[in-house]
């Protein structure tokens, strides 16, 4: 993976929102962004500290699908869970089993 100094990559706060980091600076194994005294692995984007896990994307369309996509499926098991699911109507949960056998 090739990054530049100056390049844009995208991380998620703890609000669901996208934050942007440049990086400032590019070694063989590790790089850094600007506002942040973490490095970064250049190969996983992944930050390299016992406290922090913190992922870095390289595109922000990327991060907002993966975002969406977790909410949609808390959204999903919080609708199943538990004796949620005594409002569907058969049509309903006939529309879903089709849904969840699409290939």
């Amino acid at each position: 993976m090739k990054l530049e100094i100056g390049q844009k990559l995208y991380s998620e706060t703890k609000n669901r929102e996208i934050k942007t980091h440049v990086i400032s600076k590019v070694g063989n194994k590790y790089f850094e962004v600007e506002n942040d005294r973490g490095r970064y692995y250049i190969e996983t984007l992944i930050c390299d500290s016992q406290w922090s896990k913190t992922q870095l994307y390289l595109d922000d369309k990327e991060l907002e699908n993966k975002i969406e996509l977790r909410i949609l499926m808390n959204l999903i098991q919080n609708r199943f869970s538990g004796y949620a699911t005594k409002d569907l109507t058969l049509d309903q949960a006939r529309k879903i089993k089709s849904i969840l056998e699409e290939k």
